[in-house]
């Protein structure tokens, strides 16, 4: 408003500067804007949301968790070496054609039943560079035997490079939790739950620097009083607000919830490396293909006075004398649909409080 006001000030004002330079024009000696708004407004919404159901089950639960203390997880993983079969194999392009008749490479024999004259020919076939071809072969019925002719071809990598799809893999995980739940149901849940996570009591014993008890006292009854004044909060809300009163009256110290994943001196492997530090977890799932089973009413309170940690530290790592790295999905080259791996995964996470909730039809059934 104070800009707008300005604004025909400004406009009043030159209009007046116009009138006294145009000739014949009467001028405004003085200019006296005066303003004032007042604006009393008052909004109401009412929101009513009626919905009728005819479930097949039901689930109802009151939960509380609680949980004071310090959570660690350590995984260290160290000088671990992979030895592959020493070089000198053959490398280059090959096409060898073999027939499997009487002499080096025996005969082979069968029982027929369909007493089949000939070999059809089939392929090639390829994997990993190799290719294989079966150029037909002879039949003979009489003594039971087969002649085959196979062809073998293609091409081999460098002598003594293997395949990164020989390439073994090292998984070092470590994952700290103070609270945890999952809770799955295919019928209605209603859920009234808590979880509260705190360090270690401090007891007041005249030791050192005790807590304020004065203090906790009267947030303790102003919580009361408050709690009165609205008829009552409910238990796990009144438990969450006295223990942040008492982590902030120095009775309840922060946790510390802390993970660490330590990978070093890994030789001829890919790594995958995770450190995971969760203070409170929660996950809730309504799944069913029926409409009428899909409702979740939850009341839910989350409480986490905490320090929380993850470290993940890998180093060093070392790959000889492996190739096609792009052809077995590490770092790219894959084919549609599959994952890239990459050949060193290092993820540190560190969650106070996680909540995840998901209500629906199971995913088979998802649309597109």
């Amino acid at each position: 408003m104070y800009r707008c006001r300005n604004a025909l000030l400004s406009a009043t004002a030159a209009a007046a500067l116009m009138g006294a330079t145009a000739p014949g024009a009467s001028a405004f000696d003085v200019v006296d804007w005066e303003w004032f708004k007042r604006v009393d407004e008052l909004i109401t919404i009412n929101v009513t949301i009626t919905k009728e159901q005819s479930p097949t089950g039901f689930v109802e639960m009151q939960k509380l968790q609680m949980f004071f203390g310090d959570v660690t997880a350590t995984a260290t993983m160290t000088d671990i070496e992979n030895i592959p079969p020493a070089g000198g194999g053959f490398s280059g392009d090959f096409d060898e054609t073999f027939v499997f008749e009487e002499g080096e490479l025996g005969v082979l024999t069968y029982d027929d039943t369909a007493d089949p004259d000939a070999i059809d020919p089939a392929g090639p076939f390829e994997q990993n560079g190799v290719s294989l071809e079966i150029l037909g072969g002879t039949v003979d019925e009489g003594a039971d035997e087969l002649t085959p002719s196979i062809r073998v071809f293609g091409t081999l990598g460098e002598d003594g490079v293997l395949d990164a799809f020989d390439l073994p893999k090292v998984v070092n995980i470590a994952t700290a939790v103070g609270n945890n739940q999952q809770i799955w149901a295919n019928v209605p849940m209603e859920l009234h739950d808590a979880q509260i996570l705190g360090g270690h009591i401090t007891p007041v014993d005249g030791a050192g620097e005790d807590p304020n008890a004065l203090a906790f006292l009267i947030g303790a009854v102003l919580l009361t009083e408050v709690d009165d004044e609205f008829d009552g909060i409910n238990v796990h809300t009144d438990i969450a607000a006295l223990t942040i009163l008492g982590a902030a009256t120095g009775f309840i110290g922060s946790a510390q919830i802390s993970a660490t994943a330590t990978v070093s001196g890994i030789l001829q492997a890919y790594v995958e490396n995770a450190a995971t530090a969760v203070g409170n977890n929660a996950s809730y799932t309504v799944e069913s293909d029926n409409e009428e089973n899909q409702y979740f009413l939850a009341d839910l309170t989350q409480v986490a006075i905490a320090d929380v940690s993850a470290t993940a530290s890998a180093t060093d790592i070392t790959i000889e004398n492996y190739a096609n790295f792009g052809e077995n999905c590490f770092g790219g080259a894959c084919e549609e649909g599959l994952l890239i791996k990459p050949i060193v995964s290092n993820v540190a996470t560190a969650v106070g409080n996680n909540l995840n909730i998901r209500v629906g039809p199971p995913p088979e059934i998802l649309p597109d």
